[in-house]
């Protein structure tokens, strides 16, 4: 049976991401800045969240080999966020 944190990792990658985009899209819409400090403190509570998770995947990586490649997909997922997080930063300074 697949380790819980591999499912944990994936939907808390899939959360974070859906929210920025949220956040993101809501604010080229709107233009309201209340939504940039809501922003930012999401990504900040996202970033505690995702740092907690890779860590707890990546000791499932050594304690559960035998499920490594469903957990390195996870890890993948989570650290997407980053280049993601980036370039919706880029978006809205530009």
């Amino acid at each position: 049976m697949e380790p819980l944190i591999i499912r944990i990792g994936k939907k808390a990658a899939l959360c974070s991401a859906a929210v920025g985009t949220f956040l993101l899209l809501a604010f080229l819409i709107s233009k309201q800045n209340l939504l940039i400090a809501i922003g930012l403190n999401d990504v900040m509570l996202a970033f505690i969240m995702n740092t907690i998770i890779l860590l707890a995947l990546i000791a499932a990586l050594f304690l559960n080999t035998a499920h490594w490649k469903n957990i390195v997909v996870a890890i993948v997922c989570v650290l997407l966020n980053i280049p993601l997080s980036i370039l919706y930063l880029t978006i809205i300074i530009n």
